[in-house]
């Protein structure tokens, strides 16, 4: 059994797997207990060297999403590292992540404050070489029928897999398909909201820091399962080649560091 942090505020409850590199399995709205995020049921989460069945709950994919080579595994180097608890209360926790080689040193605060989440997460480049590399929010959240989404930028976005569809409708079953906004935002806000549930998803985060936003959704059409993902990021898209072809891929200098924060509420409407 893998242990696991809970941490609480007057609104949510969250639980966190700092042993597989700082999963967010659970955030949960306590007055309406309703779940955010997308689960496996009597899937218990354990070390694995592929992503494969980890793709639940909430992980932080960096330095890239998709595979590429040496130091760039598929969504990214944390799932498969174990994070140190540096810090811990009631509704607050920072977990630090530091691989074998020392190359890297990566640092993420979870803050509940009502029905709010706030994060914080902070990157060094702990070697001698430059590292390109980027940060994209993971968290795969439930799927409804009557979902309705919110873009930054109305409703422009660029199909880069599977089908596209209305995002004032839903993916027909079986499809899976893959967003992103053309170009950076102007706004750092996108929704979900939930009529049938009465619930509202919202992320907050600033634009200069994350330039880019993608979003996922898969209606039965990735091994029958139904999640979405709103994946803010600062690079695109998806892959270390991609985004370098499109001239939007960040490189860390040697000893160079930055931060980025987000806010994700998950309240009644």
């Amino acid at each position: 059994m893998t242990p696991l942090v809970t941490l609480c505020s007057s609104g949510l409850e969250a639980m966190v797997a700092p042993e597989l590199g700082g999963k967010t399995l659970s955030v949960r709205n306590r007055s309406s207990g309703h779940e955010l995020l997308f689960q496996r049921i009597g899937v218990q989460p354990t070390a694995r060297s592929e992503f494969g069945d980890w793709a639940f709950g909430w992980d932080d994919c960096w330095p890239s999403v998709a595979a590429g080579g040496p130091g760039y595994p598929d969504h990214g180097a944390l799932w498969s590292q174990s994070a140190r608890i540096s810090e811990k209360s009631e509704s607050r926790l920072t977990l630090e992540t530091v691989p074998r080689d020392r190359s890297w040193y990566y640092a993420k605060t979870w803050t509940l404050i009502e029905d709010t989440i706030e994060v914080s997460v902070s990157v060094e480049n702990l070697s001698t070489l430059p590292l390109p590399s980027f940060w994209t929010l993971h968290a795969l959240i439930r799927l409804e029928d009557d979902m309705q989404l919110v873009f930054p930028s109305g409703d422009s976005r660029k199909t880069v897999s599977g089908n596209d569809f209305s995002p004032r409708s839903f993916p027909s079953w079986g499809t899976a398909s893959k967003f992103w906004v053309p170009g950076p935002v102007e706004r750092g806000f996108c929704r979900v909201d939930y009529p049938t549930l009465g619930m509202a998803y919202r992320l907050q985060w600033n634009p200069a820091e994350l330039p880019f936003l993608g979003y996922w959704a898969t209606n039965g059409g990735f091994r029958g399962e139904r999640n979405a993902a709103w994946e803010p990021s600062d690079g695109y898209y998806d892959s270390i080649q991609t985004a370098g072809d499109n001239g939007c891929l960040p490189i860390l200098a040697p000893g160079g560091a930055k931060t980025l924060t987000l806010r994700m509420t998950w309240k009644r409407k």
